[in-house]
């Protein structure tokens, strides 16, 4: 059986907020409330993808990684910020982020 991404994405950010979520929630919905909680100094009314930049930078910065402007290359410094070996592909990276992040 395949792993799917949006599965793995989804398991990952249920566990990091460690609130009872209900099966229908939206994963983005998930993913905001995970933010929201974790990332400080985000704007009164951030894009979603304003949100997950920041919380990237946040999460390679404490890692003592290096923030790039290029959005594949984040993904690489994700993966590298966990101590594992990115790929050159960026859904490849987020599995191996989603599945092996602490």
């Amino acid at each position: 059986m395949a792993v799917r991404l949006s599965e793995v994405e989804r398991k990952y950010f249920i566990r990091k907020l460690g609130e009872t979520i209900s099966p229908s929630m939206p994963i983005n919905d998930i993913k905001k409330r995970y933010w929201v909680k974790t990332v400080p100094n985000l704007p009164p009314t951030p894009s979603y993808n304003d949100m997950e930049w920041m919380w990237m930078m946040k999460f390679i910065s404490d890692a003592g990684g290096t923030i790039d402007e290029y959005w594949a290359d984040e993904w690489k410094e994700m993966v590298k910020a966990i101590g594992k070996v990115p790929s050159k592909y960026r859904n490849e990276n987020k599995l191996i982020f989603y599945l092996n992040a602490p």
